[in-house]
């Protein structure tokens, strides 16, 4: 619209949205740009609503039912939508773009001799059109599934990414190795690969000397 919306167009900015009833809009304060829809299926959310045709996804934690009306409190501190038979529900007002960024897993080797580190892994965090974030505010936590959840190590990403040099001895090639990323923050959640463990018969003579135990 012009100066103080003395007069104004309308656009389609359906985007990607479902073909379902749309019930409330309401834009950030915050970030004019990201605009929150509630409709028959949920509540989506757009990070850029300034494109001609903009990318919703779906605002995940809460019910797939339907969201009536949208309120941000006069602080514009909370988000909360009302729905139909769930109650209302309320969130932390963002300040600016919420993903959906993702983790990868990679420069790991697809298996490792039974007995050996597994080295160097390197966790990405990468954002809705898959270009690596520039984030060095997210704390990651590398874990090994095979070591019954053995912390391999944790630190905060730097441009995007961290690599872990992993220490910990791998015994058993029976259930190979799952490795799992997580972040402390709801969005990139987390990340997991998995690897084999080839078996080495020589492992018998020192395998007692080792801390991790699948």
């Amino acid at each position: 619209c012009t100066a103080n919306c003395a007069s104004f167009a309308w656009a389609d900015k359906t985007g990607n949205l479902p073909d379902i009833p749309a019930d409330a809009i309401i834009p950030n304060p915050h970030d004019p740009n990201q605009v929150f829809v509630g409709t028959d299926w949920g509540l989506y959310y757009t990070d850029d609503i300034s494109v001609a045709s903009p990318l919703w996804q779906r605002f995940e934690g809460l019910p797939h039912v339907m969201v009536w009306s949208l309120t941000i409190d006069r602080g514009f501190t909370t988000l909360a939508a009302y729905t139909r038979g769930r109650g209302v529900w309320a969130w932390p007002l963002p300040s600016g773009p919420i993903g959906p960024n993702h983790l990868t897993i990679s420069q790991a080797p697809a298996s490792i001799v039974q007995g050996n580190t597994l080295g160097s892994v390197t966790v990405t965090e990468y954002d809705a059109s898959n270009q690596q974030t520039s984030d060095s505010a997210t704390q990651v936590t590398l874990t090994a599934g095979a070591c019954g959840g053995t912390v391999l190590g944790t630190g905060t990403l730097n441009g995007g990414a961290i690599t872990f040099a992993t220490t910990t001895r791998f015994r058993t090639p029976a259930t190979g190795l799952s490795l799992t990323a997580s972040a402390g923050t709801a969005s990139p959640s987390a990340a997991s690969a998995a690897f084999d463990v080839v078996a080495d018969p020589d492992w018998v003579f020192w395998s007692g000397f080792e801390s991790c135990t699948p």
